[in-house]
């Protein structure tokens, strides 16, 4: 005689429930992976960007501390010449909008033939840009990419008509405000500061 054992399985309605319950769980975990990849994406290219901001000072800041000569364009009704060589140059207390100054040593302007080593730098279409004078003229080109929209850039200039004999040399402030395109998220926008003394190449 044989007995009869009852297997249980599981029914339709339960398979189905839970085949809906994984699909959900699923979904979410895979829009949180979008959500984090894409975040990611956006904070990497918010970095390079800020990366080549600070590229871009850091040349600034460069060129600043060994050049001498220091212009600066203190109103829309000054002209800021770069061939316009001044011996005490021109101080901007209250801010400029452009400056230029003479390079030391072998310099850029130098290597491409110009009859000056005098350059600049300047916010244009709201990008920053570089000056140099090369065969009797300007010659600007930015050096920020399109991505950074630059709102303002102001020198302040100080102490460029200094006796030789005082202490405290010509120091130049730089104040940059700014966004990041607006593909790379939130909280984009920025404001750098930093100040330049002057150290001249004693060669």
């Amino acid at each position: 005689m044989y007995s009869k054992r009852n297997q249980a399985g599981f029914s339709l309605i339960e398979v189905l429930v839970s085949l809906s319950l994984f699909t959900i769980v699923v979904t979410i975990s895979m829009g949180t992976l979008v959500v984090l990849l894409d975040a990611n994406a956006k904070a990497r290219e918010k970095k390079e960007l800020l990366t080549q901001l600070s590229f871009t000072l850091d040349v600034m800041t460069r060129d600043l501390r060994t050049g001498f000569n220091y212009r600066c364009k203190d109103s829309a009704a000054d002209d800021l010449r770069l061939d316009a060589i001044t011996v005490d140059g021109l101080d901007c207390a209250d801010g400029g909008d452009a400056l230029a100054f003479n390079e030391s040593g072998g310099s850029l302007s130098s290597l491409l033939g110009a009859d000056t080593s005098r350059i600049g730098y300047r916010e244009h279409n709201g990008r920053i840009e570089r000056g140099i004078w090369v065969d009797g003229n300007e010659v600007w080109a930015p050096v920020t990419p399109p991505e950074i929209a630059i709102d303002d850039l102001t020198f302040y200039v100080v102490a460029t008509g200094r006796a030789s004999d005082e202490p405290w040399p010509p120091s130049v402030t730089i104040t940059i405000e700014g966004s990041l395109d607006s593909d790379v998220g939130d909280d984009n926008e920025f404001v750098i500061q930093t100040t330049v003394v002057q150290r001249l190449l004693d060669l």
